[in-house]
């Protein structure tokens, strides 16, 4: 929600110093290894550090995002082609200042819209946070939004196809802002990643469904070394 203070480095905002404080926060936790959640740019700063560390990475949980190349995946689910969704992207990450809280508005309407499914009580259960959650979020400094849409679009498409540790992929059919079927193209590339896309999810799959991420987060722990997740 842009509570957090501005970084001394007003220009430190890639998605490599996120990277950097995902390590400074290791340290100072005294954390060797850890498994490691990313959702939306959160799958580029996971992906980074796990380039960067991937000894330090017991295990990936990539949420409703792709490792690098952002802005080459939005309006994807638009069938958007794909050498112009980039420059799509860059346009509306600078016009976000004055379409930030009407597209926020819009995702508002949509989260009454799905889940399609009635008998979908997870999801259903969550629908007035979800709707508290972007009234506040429609309400934050749009201009910052902006300069950190822009700075984390800057980061490239990552190779990912020899990556060791275990990964999870979620994604949601009904995301208006990363493609599933991108989701699915990059979890292909990776051996034994496990890909699972909600039929009635959005961009906000966290949101609608804390319980099945935390299932999904448990699998993932035990296909690695660390201690069962309580």
């Amino acid at each position: 929600m842009g509570g957090s203070e501005r970084p001394a480095q007003a220009n430190a905002i890639g998605v490599e110093d996120f990277a950097s404080d995902l390590e400074a926060v290791m340290a100072s936790a005294d954390m060797e290894r850890a498994l490691i959640i990313g959702w939306s740019f959160g799958v580029n700063a996971a992906f980074e550090f796990a380039r960067r560390q991937p000894d330090r990475v017991a295990g990936l949980l990539a949420v409703a995002g792709v490792p690098g190349g952002s802005l080459r995946a939005v309006y994807g689910p638009m069938k958007m082609p794909k050498t112009l969704r980039e420059p799509a992207g860059q346009i509306s990450a600078q016009l976000l200042p004055v379409t930030g809280p009407w597209l926020t508005v819009f995702a508002a309407v949509m989260s009454s819209r799905y889940p399609t499914g009635p008998t979908d009580a997870e999801a259903l259960a969550q629908a007035p946070a979800i709707r508290a959650m972007l009234r506040e979020f429609a309400a934050h400094d749009w201009r910052w939004y902006s300069r950190l849409a822009i700075a984390l679009g800057e980061h490239a498409p990552m190779d990912v196809a020899e990556t060791s540790f275990p990964v999870t992929f979620l994604g949601g059919r009904h995301d208006a802002i990363v493609a599933s079927e991108d989701i699915e193209a990059v979890a292909s590339t990776i051996r034994d990643a496990r890909v699972r896309i909600l039929p009635s999810a959005s961009h906000l799959l966290p949101l609608q469904y804390p319980d099945l991420m935390l299932k999904e987060l448990r699998q993932l722990a035990r296909r690695t070394d660390l201690a069962p997740i309580s």
